[in-house]
């Protein structure tokens, strides 16, 4: 039943917002194990530590190899903290791809995790050390649109963080981010094509 539903939104989708790509969200591989419909190309869940913290749910020990079967891009997100410096993070994920690797998987794109298991200041502190991540040789994905990251820091309510998503989607594209995962569309397209504007007269 879930495949023809999903192939029809798929569809439509692809049909009315000029050949979007759509993702699916899990958390555990039994979701990874239904025949994907046609236009769906990323499987995107939450890394192992995810099921310390997360009530819904962690990363089974099966979702590696169930994705590595169905060959789709898999988005990894990474969303421990940060008590271990840079270096941890760096190493965990390191692990994490090597597993996926050794299994055949082939396209991965890799998700920091912002606001998943980290403080206030872990999220920033992240941020400002994304460009390092690029040392894993991985697409870099980004998702901060309207989370607490902003508005906790700024004491308003989500509904009013579109401003300060904005500033953040601005430092991840300058740190080399390749893909955002936004709320507000059109607003992100404007911040890219202002700063592709800007690369073009850079020195």
């Amino acid at each position: 039943m879930l495949v023809p539903v999903a192939q029809n939104l798929v569809d439509n989708l692809y049909q009315r917002r000029r050949r979007k790509r759509v993702s699916h969200w899990l958390l555990r591989p039994f979701g990874a194990s239904c025949p994907m419909p046609s236009g769906f190309i990323v499987i995107s869940s939450r890394a192992k530590k995810c099921a310390r913290s997360d009530v819904t749910g962690g990363q089974d020990p099966d979702m590696f190899r169930m994705v590595s079967r169905i060959g789709v891009p898999y988005v990894l997100t990474y969303p421990g903290g940060i008590d271990q410096g840079m270096g941890g993070v760096m190493h965990d994920l390191s692990e994490r791809i090597d597993a996926l690797h050794e299994l055949g998987q082939k396209d991965v794109l890799l998700d920091p995790g912002f606001g998943f298991g980290k403080t206030l200041e872990e999220n920033y502190q992240l941020l400002a050390h994304l460009s390092e991540l690029h040392l894993m040789e991985l697409p870099l994905l980004v998702g901060v649109s309207r989370k607490s990251m902003v508005y906790r820091l700024l004491g308003i309510g989500p509904e009013e963080a579109l401003n300060g998503t904005t500033v953040l989607h601005t430092l991840a594209l300058l740190a080399g981010a390749q893909v955002l995962r936004v709320h507000d569309v059109a607003k992100a397209v404007e911040v890219i094509k202002i700063l592709k504007q800007c690369s073009c007269h850079s020195a």
